[in-house]
Order: C-alpha cells, then sequence, then structure tokens
C-alpha cells in the first residue's frame, strides 16, 4: 500500500503498538503511523425544553395510583464514602477488589480491640403504627437531641418478633425492596407508602444523626437526601444510607482488620460473600466486585429495628440472622 493513499478520518483508526488488530501489519515508517492521534473535541447538547402539555390542567385532575418513591440510585452510588470509626480507611484498596482468592492467609497476630459501646436504650414507642408529625422542623443540634425517640415504624419493639414486624428488610436488597406485613403475617404485595417513608426519622427531628452497627467498626452518618427533599432525617433516608454504607467495597487493611479478630470470621465471611452472590442474576460481575462491608454481616440481614442509644444519642442497628 503506497503511503499517499488516502485515508478517511471520519473512519480510520492509526494503529500503534497498543492497538490489537486482525489486519496485516502496516507500515511503520508511513508517517500516518507515527504522527500522534488526537480525539476530536466533544460537543455537548443540552437538552431542549418542551412547552408543557396542553391537557396537563386536565391530567392534574384526574385520579392517580398511590405514590412511590423512586428511589436516586445516582445519589446512592454517590455517596458511599461514610465516615470510618478507625484509621485504616473505609475505600476499596487501590490494588483491586478483595475476593476470596486474593486472600492472605497468614493474617498478622495483631488482634484490633474494640472499645465496647454502652448502649442503654431510651424508651420507644410500643405502638409501630403512631404517625410522627411531617411537618415538624428538625432541631439545631446537628446531632440527636437529649431523649429524642426512634420512629415507631423502626422501633426494635415493633420488630421484636418476625411475625409481627410492620415490614421485611433484607439489608442486601435495595430499599425499595421494603414489604409491608399484613395482619396476618405474610407480605404485602405493596411497598410502604411514601408518605411514611418522608417521615421524621427522630422526635424531635433532626438535621442529622450516626447509625452503628455492634457487628461492624464502621459508624455511618446520615443526612437528608434528595430522594425525599425533607430539611431532616428521614425514615427513608436512614433505609437508603444503611444500604449505601453497606455495599462500600472492603479494603486488605479492613479485611486483615477485621479477621485477626477471630480464627473463624474468614471462612464465615467467605461463606455469606459466595452465598450473596448465587442469589444474583449476574453472579459473576458481583464476585468480580470483591467483598463488600454486607458480607462481613455474615448472614445476619434481617433489619430489626433502630435503637437509640442514651450515652450518646446515636443509633443502635441491630440485625438477626436469615431464617
Amino acid at each position: 500500500m503506497s503511503d499517499n493513499c488516502y485515508i478517511n478520518p471520519a473512519f480510520f483508526h492509526p494503529f500503534g503498538p497498543y492497538t490489537e488488530s486482525t489486519s496485516p501489519p502496516r507500515n511503520t515508517d508511513s508517517p500516518v503511523y507515527q504522527q500522534q492521534y488526537l480525539s476530536p473535541p466533544v460537543e455537548y447538547h443540552y437538552h431542549y425544553h418542551y412547552p408543557p402539555h396542553p391537557h396537563f390542567e386536565y391530567l392534574a385532575d384526574m385520579p392517580s395510583a398511590p405514590k412511590r418513591v423512586h428511589w436516586n440510585d445516582d445519589e446512592l452510588e454517590a455517596r458511599r464514602t461514610p465516615s470510618p470509626a478507625f484509621s485504616t480507611g473505609s475505600t476499596a484498596s487501590s490494588a483491586g477488589p478483595i475476593t476470596p482468592d486474593s486472600w492472605v492467609q497468614s493474617l498478622p497476630q495483631v488482634y484490633a480491640h474494640y472499645p465496647p459501646h454502652q448502649y442503654n436504650a431510651y424508651p420507644v414507642a410500643q405502638d409501630p403504627y403512631v404517625k410522627h408529625r411531617s411537618h415538624a422542623s428538625p432541631s439545631s443540634s446537628t446531632s440527636s437531641p437529649s431523649g429524642s425517640q426512634i420512629h415507631p415504624l423502626m422501633s426494635p419493639a415493633a420488630h421484636s418478633h418476625p411475625s409481627s414486624q410492620p415490614f421485611v428488610w433484607d439489608v442486601s436488597l435495595h430499599p425499595n425492596q421494603l414489604r409491608s406485613h399484613l395482619s396476618s403475617g405474610a407480605p404485602n404485595a405493596y411497598p410502604i407508602p411514601s408518605a411514611t417513608l418522608s417521615n421524621p426519622a427522630t422526635t424531635p427531628p433532626v438535621a442529622s444523626l450516626t447509625v452503628r452497627c455492634t457487628l461492624l467498626p464502621w459508624e455511618l452518618r446520615v443526612h437528608p437526601t434528595k430522594t425525599f427533599g425533607q430539611p431532616y432525617v428521614t425514615v427513608g433516608d436512614i433505609f437508603a444510607e444503611v444500604y449505601n454504607m453497606l455495599r462500600t467495597q472492603v479494603s486488605g487493611t479492613e479485611f486483615r482488620t477485621v479477621c485477626a479478630k477471630r480464627p473463624d470470621v474468614q471462612q464465615r465471611i467467605e461463606q455469606a460473600f459466595f452465598t450473596r452472590c448465587s442469589m444474583l442474576d449476574k453472579r459473576s460481575d458481583e464476585r468480580g466486585k470483591g467483598i463488600r462491608r454486607v458480607d462481613l454481616l455474615m448472614g445476619s440481614l434481617m433489619f430489626a429495628g433502630l435503637e437509640v442509644v442514651k450515652a450518646d444519642n446515636s443509633l443502635l442497628l441491630i440485625l438477626r440472622p436469615m431464617a
């Protein structure tokens, strides 16, 4: 082929040492081969704004189906960096995701001691169906004020028995899988109403709060999300942020720190990891993403309530094994 032949720039991609090709080798002395290929500038096209529908007012007056929450998945993805409770870091290792094949077999003989928490729960309401005022304003404090109460829907008393709990939630699943219970105990086909999820998580309402779990060394700081658009932390905000935190990948340092506490932890985490991946449609893709914090729960995935800690007015996430 002559070097002077015509090349259509719209379809030509010069071959280089990092480009795979099944075509015959090109003349490396050609100036086309040696030139630096620069991508053309990207043109951004903004969305056009169309006029409103001429029958919009008519449609607005028509009866509509019950409102449902449209969870903002982009927001969940963007907020997967809760504050760690220890200094080893909370983000995934730069060396790649931690998978069972890449685990270090010889763990260090240094045990991480976490200070025990004094959980003296403040009494919570016994009726799980007491409605909270949704028009309340958040407290001026950035954390739960003294004497706060958790929303009855999430109180441990409401989830003391699986047959009587107001809803069922496997925390490894997206919050849109939340399903309320009928009086007979059978799962309802409808999700929790959006009006309930928009209620304040605590009374009085707060602009932020802290959630802890005895099974994990991290603490979660919850703030209002755009999904519910309230100035205070809502019931739905807690569900979304708990799921968000548990989906975070575990770094190698974090994994070794957790496994150093007990010799049998690594095997149980491995079992939880493969069990979770086997329940998903894209098993191989999820396995390639590595261990997540939800796997460190080792099968205790059933939501069993949130308890107010009197010492610092944080919330204790209670979980129990799946039935």
